[in-house]
């Protein structure tokens, strides 16, 4: 039996990572304590092209704060794509708000003409995901929330440093989240951020998230005008992902040359596709889905499960949201092609220890795997 050993992701941490991160542990203290947090602020409204940045404790931690500023009442209904990661639609409930679940299109994103049929009176958000590198029609999206006055929320977490139309990820929302965690395309271990261009809610995000907080309005540093949060990052995280944005085209460029690799190998296949991305985007590439010709169609856990037989570590695509018993009673008119990405979408190994003989050796396991499923 071929045998691989090959795990999902691995991080790339570089000397000069390494070399930022020991400088902030051993020198930001005191009244230095905020010196990478506040570069990482510039950096990253450099990178988004948003006038402000609140370098947060983790992602899930920055919608949060995003829908907390917003005043929302009760059953406020947020427009939401049914098929992405589970930290988009906690926030929503926790904070008492309606999670409206959209079906996606072919971008793997909030599909426009769903998004239409889904306002209602009670409407005041529409919550679009950047999923795995690609971008939804973001033009629609916009002209829709201008049209109706809805605000608008990116999670750009899955699409940092690609851009749209040649619009940087991050740009289009109100508001716009990023996530550093482990498996992003930069990553501080853990960490977030939330971006905008308003100054009022710049304002807002600072007191919730350091526990209702605002120093400058009322000279208290211990005095807390609102029940906030605990959401601050910490400036060793802050250095690290400093050190990775400054590298972060050099990384794009290595994952688009590892799905140039599976693409070609994939293209010959008789089992699996390759999804495609938009011509109109510049994708970072984060992840690489692929899904099973019609003949082939195996539910993605049993593929996961006999590759790791083989010694190779998938992940499955994303699940509907609506078919996890939690949050069964937000009903969902599931179409045909988000039932089918749900269930059999499959991710490639994306970290950065891929090499062009790997990347060979994955989609020949990848084809054992479909062929021995697919006549038992």
């Amino acid at each position: 039996m071929v045998k691989l050993n090959q795990s999902s992701y691995s991080v790339k941490l570089t000397d000069s990572d390494i070399s930022a991160v020991l400088e902030a542990v051993k020198n930001e203290w005191g009244e230095n304590r905020n010196r990478s947090i506040n570069l990482l602020k510039e950096s990253i409204s450099n990178l988004v092209n948003k006038k402000y940045c609140l370098p947060i404790s983790h992602g899930t931690a920055a919608i949060t704060i995003s829908l907390a500023s917003l005043n929302l009442k009760p059953d406020d209904e947020i427009i939401i794509p049914n098929l992405t990661w589970v930290a988009c639609v906690a926030p929503i409930i926790q904070l008492g708000l309606k999670p409206v679940f959209v079906n996606v299109d072919e971008t793997l994103c909030l599909d426009p003409e769903e998004v239409k049929k889904s306002i209602t009176a009670k409407t005041k958000v529409i919550f679009a995901v950047d999923l795995i590198g690609s971008f939804p029609k973001w033009l629609e999206i916009k002209k829709i929330a201008a049209e109706n006055s809805l605000f608008l929320l990116e999670d750009a977490a899955e699409s940092i440093g690609g851009s749209y139309r040649n619009i940087p990820a991050g740009a289009f929302g109100d508001v716009s989240i990023l996530s550093f965690s482990p498996t992003k395309l930069v990553t501080g271990g853990q960490g977030g951020a939330i971006c905008t261009d308003d100054e009022n809610l710049w304002e807002r995000f600072q007191s919730l998230y350091h526990h209702g907080i605002n120093l400058g309005k009322t000279g208290k540093y211990f005095w807390s005008n609102e029940v906030g949060y605990n959401f601050q990052i910490t400036n060793f995280q802050a250095a690290l992902i400093n050190s990775q944005i400054n590298r972060i085209e050099e990384a794009i460029k290595m994952k688009a040359s590892f799905y140039s690799l599976y693409s070609k190998c994939i293209e010959v296949s008789k089992y699996v596709t390759m999804y495609k991305f938009q011509k109109n985007i510049k994708s970072n590439f984060w992840m690489y889905l692929i899904t099973p010709k019609n003949n082939y169609l195996v539910p993605k856990e049993l593929v996961l499960e006999r590759a790791a037989k083989y010694g190779l570590d998938l992940r499955p695509f994303f699940y509907l949201l609506s078919d996890m018993p939690v949050f069964s009673g937000f009903y969902n008119n599931i179409n045909s092609y988000n039932r089918f990405l749900a269930d059999y979408g499959v991710c490639l190994p994306y970290g950065y220890d891929l090499s062009e003989q790997k990347i060979v050796d994955i989609v020949r396991i990848i084809e054992i795997v479909y062929q021995e499923l697919s006549y038992n």
